[in-house]
């Protein structure tokens, strides 16, 4: 079992090239870390009711937020004991010195 899960999300398919080069530096330090990935596009608001999709429907960040963090409570209740959530827009530029703190 690995202790931390590192998410990141974004609507697919990107809507801009940038964005990638992004992914793939968390994707990279989460490996480079012994960290487990995930990202979720658009299926994110799957666990969302349709009553909650409608009404935010204007507001699509509170269902996002929602959504985040019903995904990040479900994987520290099933598996893992740390969870980070970055941006999709998030770029590490250092590695080496990205530590997520101890506790």
């Amino acid at each position: 079992m690995k202790s931390v899960l590192v998410i990141q999300s974004h609507q697919t398919p990107l809507p801009y090239p940038w964005i990638e080069p992004c992914l793939q530096s968390v994707r990279s330090w989460s490996e480079a870390n012994d960290y487990d990935y995930q990202f979720i596009g658009d299926e994110l608001f799957d666990c969302l009711p349709e009553w909650i999709l409608e009404k935010t429907h204007t507001q699509k960040v509170v269902a996002t937020d929602l959504a985040r963090l019903l995904l990040l409570r479900d994987a520290l209740n099933n598996r893992y004991e740390t969870v980070v959530w970055l941006d999709a827009d998030f770029l590490i530029f250092n590695p080496e010195k990205f530590v997520l703190p101890e506790s």
